[in-house]
């Protein structure tokens, strides 16, 4: 398929509505468009580095202190798709990022900060990305996404249980939204990077695997 026609599905992806209910997402048409195989390998890694990195600095601006450890992933990760960091840098640099956030999860007292639910959202993601598995780099993108949407819900309710009212009709509202404008970015970004990026004439389906949304 010719990068033109791959760019015109994209941007004609349905985006989530109201009546998809958060429990019953499994996936949206952004996530089996990417596991379909029409984005090659190259592209979809560095989209994935690119949308946790994205999602991290977000929250960073929002006044979340992002532990150094998720940033070197985000380094490395790029150091390898430029072919100067091997598998071994990239497992090495998630096993960093796990100790460190259970040192400080072991430190901390058990809190219903949803900052920490979608930090914990940004840790699964980052450490997603340093697996050099093609599947796990939609489901960091997944990972990447859900924070979005649970960092929109707090700044709308600013409520410490926020995510217990999941059947809030204002809480579904503000979650969506925050995923769709998440979604939308990542579409734009996606296509910035097929016209920059070289486009073999071939791709590969991905190993057949659904993303989950915790």
């Amino acid at each position: 398929m010719h990068h033109t026609d791959i760019i015109h599905e994209i941007k004609n992806l349905p985006v989530l509505t109201g009546a998809q209910q958060l429990d019953g997402l499994k996936e949206d048409a952004f996530t089996r468009y990417l596991l379909n195989g029409s984005i090659n390998t190259h592209t979809l890694h560095h989209l994935a580095c690119d949308v946790v990195e994205q999602a991290m600095l977000r929250e960073r601006d929002l006044g979340m202190e992002i532990p150094s450890p998720y940033w070197e992933i985000i380094m490395v990760k790029r150091l390898w798709l430029s072919g100067e960091a091997d598998a071994q840098m990239l497992l090495d640099a998630r096993i960093s990022a796990s100790v460190s956030s259970w040192k400080k999860k072991k430190r901390a007292k058990t809190s219903s900060n949803p900052k920490d639910h979608i930090k914990d959202k940004l840790l699964h993601a980052v450490q997603l990305i340093a697996d050099p598995e093609n599947t796990w780099q939609v489901e960091a993108i997944q990972q990447a996404t859900e924070a979005a949407a649970w960092s929109q819900s707090q700044q709308a309710m600013m409520s410490p249980i926020f995510w217990l009212k999941a059947n809030d009709e204002e809480v579904l509202k503000h979650w969506i939204e925050g995923w769709n404008q998440e979604r939308i970015w990542q579409r734009h970004h996606l296509i910035e990077l097929i016209e920059s990026l070289p486009q073999p004439s071939t791709t590969i389906p991905l190993h057949t695997h659904t993303a989950q949304v915790a």
